[in-house]
């Protein structure tokens, strides 16, 4: 009987230990949550230890720079004429010391007002498409065009950039459509 009320005390502390969470990683939890809107955060990636860097907060006229290697700038989100899709106009800049490095910067991923990740309208057509830019070269206006899924007043457009460290640097501007 002792073994058996040994083992179920034993049964109840384990239980205890791995059971609930305790108020301070419920407090840390909401924290993670509010740091999305912070003006950058830094994840650990994977096996590889490779740094996650994610720049929010950018607006209209704000330019996003990497140090030594890019600026990019979202100029405008405007409505498609035939009102099908969202249009996004940027221009990106080579900061790059590497003669060799060649830079063409298209937005990862698009969202609307409700989070909807937004689908690259393809038929798109636009003689400032983003192209490849070297050292000390602009590619200025380039444009893009998503499908339109809701109507919204604001987008948010990401861009991604292995930088030559090897980490991912990340940015995301909240723009206003017009």
């Amino acid at each position: 009987m002792k073994k058996l009320l040994g083992m179920m005390l034993v049964l109840v502390v384990i239980m205890t230990a791995c059971g609930a969470p305790k108020e301070s990683d419920n407090n840390m939890e909401n924290e993670k949550k509010a740091s999305n809107t912070s003006q950058s955060v830094d994840k650990e990636k994977g096996e590889d230890n490779k740094t996650e860097k994610v720049e929010n907060n950018f607006s209209k006229d704000t330019i996003w720079n990497v140090e030594g290697e890019l600026e990019l700038k979202v100029d405008s989100v405007k409505m498609s004429e035939d009102k099908k899709s969202f249009v996004i106009k940027y221009t990106y800049k080579n900061n790059s010391d590497d003669k060799s490095k060649k830079l063409i910067m298209e937005p990862e991923f698009v969202y609307d007002k409700e989070k909807n990740v937004l689908e690259k309208d393809e038929s798109f057509t636009s003689k400032n498409k983003a192209k490849e830019v070297s050292k000390g070269k602009t590619c200025e206006g380039a444009e893009v065009a998503y499908k339109l899924m809701v109507e919204t007043d604001i987008l948010d457009v990401e861009f991604a950039y292995l930088s030559s460290d090897g980490s991912t640097q990340k940015v995301i501007f909240h723009m206003p459509v017009e």
